[in-house]
């Protein structure tokens, strides 16, 4: 049997050939990316991860043929399966490929497809609680709202403000002071045994996982389930608070420090059932 190194990292179906300086997804971040939990050589979520590529895609107009796509992931996760680790990262990046330099489209360039696996360290610690802040970085409406493109900058940014300090996550705001997410997870609330996610019509990532809690997982706890705007104030009074990311699952949020004042919630029964709902796949040993 073949041994790997992880990371692995695959461009166009050839391990380590490199990339291009003119590739157009480092030149202008004109391109997407889903990150995605590997279970036993398995991707849980795939479908879902899937239909939010070919929804950016189409967008972008980017063509990437659906063969390729297929038989370069089947190959990696082939791989993953191979390195015995139950718990791996798969990466996956497309961009538009090399079309030389400007702005404006060439017609002719051939997308680029980018597998990276990874070894996952997931801190289950965190399923029980975490420690929130608000970013000063907030969010704009754009265009591509709810995909998840290569332009990622202000999550940077967003991340770079709780360097050094006990903070798990940021939570982001529009600039009318409605709540979007965090810099890495969607966010949903529980009011009066009602689930409520902000609407992502203008801003933020519309993740696998939330997803997944949208249209299968809530249904089948007899949950009613709302997108819509959420006005940051609305949170203090939640009876609970929870974020969600395909890779670290459902971390309750316990705590959050805004103004020198602190906000605390205990992780409810909702966030309980929702847990063993959507971890009981992908976290038991």
């Amino acid at each position: 049997m073949s041994t790997y190194s992880l990371p692995l990292i695959y461009i166009n179906g050839q391990e380590h050939n490199g990339l291009s300086t003119l590739d157009r997804g480092l030149a202008y971040g004109d391109g997407l990316f889903e990150t995605m939990l590997v279970v036993d050589g398995l991707v849980p979520l795939l479908s879902y991860h899937h239909k939010r590529l070919l929804r950016g895609l189409s967008y972008l107009g980017i063509e990437l043929d659906s063969d390729r796509l297929v038989s370069d992931v089947n190959a990696l996760l082939d791989i993953a399966k191979s390195t015995r680790e139950k718990h791996l990262i798969l990466k996956l990046t497309v961009t538009r490929g090399v079309g030389g330099r400007g702005y404006q489209v060439d017609s002719t360039a051939t997308a680029t497809l980018i597998l990276q696996l990874f070894s996952a360290n997931i801190d289950l610690s965190k399923h029980n609680g975490v420690s929130v802040h608000i970013c000063k970085e907030s969010l704009f409406p754009v265009s591509w709202a709810g995909l998840k493109t290569l332009n990622q900058l202000p999550y940077v940014l967003a991340a770079k403000e709780r360097q050094g300090s006990a903070f798990d996550e940021g939570l982001l705001l529009n600039s009318q002071g409605d709540l979007i997410e965090a810099t890495a997870r969607n966010v949903f609330i529980v009011k009066d045994e009602q689930l409520l996610t902000p609407s992502l019509n203008e801003s933020g990532v519309a993740g696998a996982q939330r997803q997944f809690i949208i249209e299968s997982v809530a249904g089948q706890l007899g949950l009613h389930i709302a997108e819509q705007k959420i006005k940051f104030e609305e949170c203090w009074n939640a009876d609970e608070i929870f974020l969600t990311n395909s890779i670290t699952g459902i971390w309750p949020v316990t705590h959050c420090e805004y103004k020198q004042q602190d906000y605390t919630w205990d992780v409810g029964p909702i966030t309980r059932s929702l847990q063993a709902m959507c971890h009981s796949a992908f976290f038991e040993e």
